[in-house]
């Protein structure tokens, strides 16, 4: 049996979630919120237990298709901006910003082209979201964690990015 620990990408409550039948896809529905999920497994042979067990704060969560150009997002305050697959430079909205994820706020500290998140679609089909610290004077924190210039984190559904002052979530639009 494989299980696989995942937080809720619209309340962020921790699941467990056990694949006994072997699924590659297993559908779920949180207890919660009763948001759909579809859970990516690896598909572990039957009576093999997968050993990796992290806690649902780390690793990263993996959902299987469905995701198009703009289903991941990040949210800052209420509002959300979409994130194409491939490249997507993220920064203050400014005039001749550069960046093609503008974000509306009056933080100074956060750079008109501060870092570059990519989502990138693997072979199974399901996407992986990285972000890259740009080379600006402020640094780029993942769950209060500083990225030096040039060092990438591959991002989970729930993930807090400080730009700046400015704080973000990496969220699926579809919850």
């Amino acid at each position: 049996m494989e299980i696989k620990y995942i937080r809720c990408p619209k309340c962020e409550v921790a699941l467990q979630v056990k694949n006994s039948s072997g699924e590659r896809v297993k559908p779920i529905r949180c207890p919660k919120c009763g948001a759909s999920l579809l859970v990516m497994f690896n598909n572990t042979k039957e009576g093999q237990e997968d050993t990796q067990k992290p806690s649902p704060d780390a690793g990263e969560t993996r959902f299987a298709g469905g995701m198009g150009m703009s289903d991941f997002c990040i949210m800052c305050g209420e509002k959300k901006y979409s994130l194409q697959k491939g490249s997507n430079v993220v920064g203050r909205l400014a005039e001749g910003s550069g960046a093609n994820v503008m974000i509306q706020t009056s933080d100074p500290y956060m750079s008109r082209r501060h870092a570059v998140i990519t989502v990138i679609q693997l072979q199974d089909g399901t996407l992986k979201v990285v972000i890259t610290n740009g080379r600006n004077k402020n640094k780029t924190f993942v769950n209060g964690n500083a990225l030096e210039e040039g060092d990438s984190v591959v991002l989970s559904v729930g993930d807090k990015i400080q730009m700046g002052k400015t704080i973000m979530k990496i969220t699926n639009q579809k919850y």
